[in-house]
């Protein structure tokens, strides 16, 4: 007998001290509990709690891997040597000397964009007159044809990114976002929304978002 049952396990009669089967129902005891372990009962699903148990290890994997992800990408300094100026914008690079540069990233087919655009030209012109960052409008996630004329309508500082290398390298897949990186390519504030309003008020609110806003 195994354990200390005194019972056949199957049909209850019973049984002497060890012994090796049922002299009622002829079952070996010894190949009847192993059975009887792996399938305790009718009700439950046979290894649902190790399917559990691996689902959330699954998850946990999953989890962990996307923080190394995320931490990688803001560690990583961001390389814009992928993007291309597009037709119209001076051949000056408008970050280079300054402290900062602003990183604005949108979509032709972004309503939210296309709403912001005064907003994202104010900033950039504001930019031009001097001041501790220059402006890189991103324009990207479409057709070149399509990124080509969203370049005409922001106008100068707008760069064009065909193959979303930004987007795979940065992680900030969202339209419209706003960046703010060093003279290293290392990211130091960033976000993702639409602005209402496009006037000083939002100005203001983008840069002090950003860290940018240097008024007393």
């Amino acid at each position: 007998m195994i354990g200390n049952a005194s019972n056949c396990p199957q049909c209850g009669y019973g049984l002497t001290e060890r012994a090796p089967e049922c002299p009622q129902c002829g079952v070996i005891i010894e190949k009847f509990l192993p059975r009887q372990q792996k399938f305790p009962s009718e009700g439950s699903a046979p290894g649902s709690s190790s399917h559990s148990t691996y689902a959330w290890v699954f998850v946990f994997v999953l989890l962990a891997l996307l923080g190394v992800w995320k931490l990688k990408s803001a560690l990583t300094p961001l390389d814009l040597s992928m993007l291309t100026p597009a037709d119209g914008t001076s051949g000056t690079d408008p970050c280079l000397h300054t402290e900062r540069c602003f990183l604005i990233s949108v979509a032709p087919w972004c309503p939210v964009c296309r709403a912001v655009r005064p907003l994202i030209q104010l900033i950039r012109d504001r930019a031009k007159g001097g001041g501790c960052f220059g402006v890189k409008i991103i324009i990207s996630s479409d057709k070149l044809p399509a990124l080509q004329n969203e370049a005409r309508q922001l106008g100068d500082n707008t760069y064009l990114d065909p193959r979303n290398r930004f987007i795979k390298e940065s992680g900030f897949n969202a339209f419209p976002t706003w960046v703010v990186i060093d003279g290293q390519g290392k990211v130091l504030n960033h976000f993702s929304a639409g602005i209402t309003q496009t006037d000083d008020t939002g100005y203001y609110y983008v840069l002090h978002r950003l860290g940018l806003d240097q008024r007393p």
